[in-house]
């Protein structure tokens, strides 16, 4: 699944306040709900079921939470870039400030590793990475998302 097949404009934040992990996810979960139609506190209790097992903080400031959820028909992404990092207990230690949720329908297989391991490269790259941090519009952000994905932007792994 492509990118582009995963998020729009609409499903993306572009300034989050949050000043807790918790936080984060609450408003994730809450947009990601609102958007895709399901419950609120069924989205946040997935995603913190899945928190529970192991972080999805994955270094170099970015965090990928993530879950299964029946209700779907599809997998679905999202994307918030914090204006604060808040500590996410990354593998790094370091605080995250970009977060990309990723929700996908049970029993989803092979589909669901490949869609991650696509997200996963997206922010491999040290200046993709430094180019989201700078911007400050939905559109903006999806384009650069957009261009990483499609190996436009510096694909060298920085992670």
């Amino acid at each position: 699944m492509h990118i582009s097949e995963l998020i729009g404009v609409d499903r993306i934040i572009p300034r989050l306040r949050a000043g807790s992990k918790m936080e984060v996810l609450r408003s994730v979960a809450r947009r990601a709900a609102e958007l895709v139609g399901l419950d609120e506190r069924a989205v946040l209790d997935a995603l913190l079921t899945r928190e529970i097992e192991d972080t999805t903080g994955i270094g170099a400031g970015v965090a990928i939470p993530h879950c299964h959820l029946a209700e779907l028909d599809r997998s679905y992404g999202f994307f918030a870039r914090l204006e604060v990092p808040v500590d996410f207990d990354a593998a790094d230690g370091k605080p995250v400030d970009l977060v990309f949720l990723l929700m996908v329908r049970e029993n989803g297989g092979p589909d669901y590793l490949d869609t991650l391991a696509r997200v996963l490269r997206i922010f491999r790259a040290e200046a993709t990475r430094r180019t989201l941090r700078g911007q400050t519009t939905a559109s903006d952000i999806l384009d650069i998302l957009f261009a990483a994905s499609s190996g436009g932007a510096d694909s060298r792994e920085d992670m």
